[in-house]
């Protein structure tokens, strides 16, 4: 006599996988969302730092700014880019007051 599996345990077993999987994707998409709303195109950091968008970038070739290229164009992280400002005597600058 053979002993076959319970076909609903092999179900339950699958279930339980994607849900582990769903969990996961879960914790990437909310680690994205949360990065994503942290980062700064060129016009944006700009923006914020009072500075002409071609400033950022000669700063950006000098080495005297933090960024990251990214899908073929620079980002700049806001916290960074704040914690720079600060740290440069240009929190002066910064567009937003409540940033100083």
């Amino acid at each position: 006599m053979r002993n076959n599996p319970n076909p609903f345990d092999d179900i339950l077993d699958k279930l339980a996988d994607l849900h582990t999987k769903q969990e996961q994707l879960n914790d990437i998409i909310s680690h994205k969302e949360k990065t994503a709303s942290d980062l700064l195109t060129p016009d944006e950091a700009a923006k914020l730092l009072g500075k002409a968008k071609q400033t950022l970038y000669e700063y950006c070739s000098q080495g005297k700014i933090p960024y990251f290229k990214k899908f073929g164009g620079s980002y700049f992280s806001k916290k960074q880019l704040i914690a720079w400002a600060k740290e440069n005597g240009y929190n002066q600058h910064l567009v937003d007051p409540s940033l100083q």
